[in-house]
């Protein structure tokens, strides 16, 4: 199985599977390993989420990132602040962005970007909109903008830490975003990390696997 499972990273990767054991590798000599692709689940105050994530370096200061989040609600507040929904909703948001990237000591990076994203509501049950089913005058879907900045360190080889400070604009408000995270690396090319967050109202921590190339 093991031996599957690393064949299928090899090939992904393009590294040989004897050089998954050696941590020293960095895109552009940045302390903080940017080509990556992720897969995580969490706990949010009101319920349960998974994310499909990444990034890649296209050269030494600019970085693409993108990411598809699911986020399965119990219960809590609709967008508008309005109480009292029993259906179970199923927020979705899918996002594509950049990163500049500033070094300032050859261990740390300091970033500032920005996204472009969509937000949805669904009704998981039955499928239906969350007007439908709360009856609400209110859009189940908005556009969202975000802008941050954070800062990226190399604490070992293998042990990156990261921190983020923004906002995001979507149905009509605008939002505190900040994060932390730590990931570590024990091949070359695979992390485990994980990360806290809190977003308006919503205390989040989360874990993932990260595969780097």
């Amino acid at each position: 199985m093991f031996i599957l499972l690393f064949s299928m990273l090899s090939y992904w990767t393009g590294t040989p599977i004897t050089s998954l054991t050696n941590p020293d590798y960095r895109a552009y000599d940045s302390p903080y390993n940017y080509n990556n692709l992720q897969i995580g689940a969490g706990w949010q105050t009101d319920g349960l989420d998974i994310k499909l994530g990444g990034s890649y370096m296209i050269n030494e200061n600019w970085i693409f990132t993108g990411h598809y989040q699911n986020y399965f609600l119990n219960d809590g507040n609709f967008p508008t602040g309005d109480n009292a929904y029993d259906s179970k909703f199923s927020q979705s948001d899918v996002a594509f962005g950049a990163l500049y990237r500033m070094p300032i000591t050859p261990s740390l990076d300091w970033v500032v970007g920005g996204e472009l994203g969509y937000d949805w509501y669904k009704d998981r049950e039955t499928s239906s909109t969350a007007e439908e089913v709360v009856g609400i005058d209110y859009d189940d879907h908005s556009v969202g903008v975000k802008g941050l900045t954070g800062l990226r360190y190399s604490l070992t080889r293998n042990l990156e830490l990261g921190a983020d400070i923004g906002a995001k604009y979507a149905y009509d408000r605008t939002y505190l975003q900040t994060s932390a995270e730590m990931n570590y690396y024990f091949t070359e090319n695979i992390a485990l990390g994980g990360r806290a967050s809190y977003e308006d109202h919503d205390g989040h921590i989360g874990f993932y696997i990260r595969v780097s190339n």
